[in-house]
């Protein structure tokens, strides 16, 4: 090879290798943009009543642990997750007749 194709080599390599970086830190930042905002939406959920978060399928020990989490994890998702798992286990249990605590407790001015 001769010197001046070693140098385009080595020049658009060295292009490549920005370009990853840029790429890389463009989508570091846009995850962590994600879980900044999904975190302060989700703080929203402390305004809610037991009633409104067990309609959704949460508790309020399940934000506390939630948001006892690095701030690394998607509190969001955390919750999300939690929610259908209860969901799942709500409706296995009724699908068994199985009547527990895990039930919603009932609406206020609804009588059952």
């Amino acid at each position: 090879m001769t010197p001046v194709l070693t140098l385009n080599a080595l020049a658009s390599a060295m292009f490549a290798s920005a370009a990853m970086a840029v790429r890389n830190f463009v989508r570091l930042s846009g995850r962590a943009w994600t879980i900044v905002s999904n975190r302060l939406v989700a703080k929203q959920l402390h305004d809610f009543t037991d009633y409104e978060l067990a309609d959704i399928g949460l508790t309020r020990n399940d934000l506390r642990d939630a948001f006892s989490a690095p701030l690394s994890v998607d509190v969001s998702r955390q919750l999300a997750h939690t929610a259908a798992a209860r969901s799942l286990d709500i409706a296995r249990n009724y699908a068994l007749g199985i009547r527990g605590d895990i039930a919603a407790p009932p609406v206020r001015g609804r009588s059952e």
